[in-house]
């Protein structure tokens, strides 16, 4: 319900910022790879939006921990394009403690 309420918002106002709450909820829901494809396009259409590199690296490690290495480098880009700016800076050193702690736990699960 909560997927299709958001798709709906997007479907009425194209504009406004409800993709970012798109792909939250689809992850959420565990539609992993839609959730993703909102990301993607996300930051494709907008690359200067460093809260759209943040958040696409924060749904890696949080639902698809294995690819933290990938979501390290989304971090290192939201960074770059001044991600300081428009995210608390508390909230990037939890992503990057969650990273760390994502790639000792890969390392250590690893075969």
């Amino acid at each position: 319900a909560a997927v299709a309420a958001i798709q709906k918002a997007v479907a009425l106002a194209p504009k406004r910022p409800y993709q970012l709450r798109l792909a939250s909820v689809l992850g959420v829901a565990g539609r992993l790879a839609e959730a993703e494809a909102v990301y993607k396009e996300l930051t494709r259409k907008q690359p200067a939006r460093s809260e759209y590199w943040f958040y696409y690296a924060r749904f890696l490690v949080d639902c698809i921990p294995a690819r933290a290495a990938e979501a390290r480098q989304l971090l290192e880009k939201a960074k770059a394009v001044g991600a300081q700016g428009r995210i608390k800076q508390m909230d990037l050193q939890k992503l990057d403690r969650d990273l760390r702690e994502a790639k000792q736990h890969h390392s250590v699960t690893k075969p």
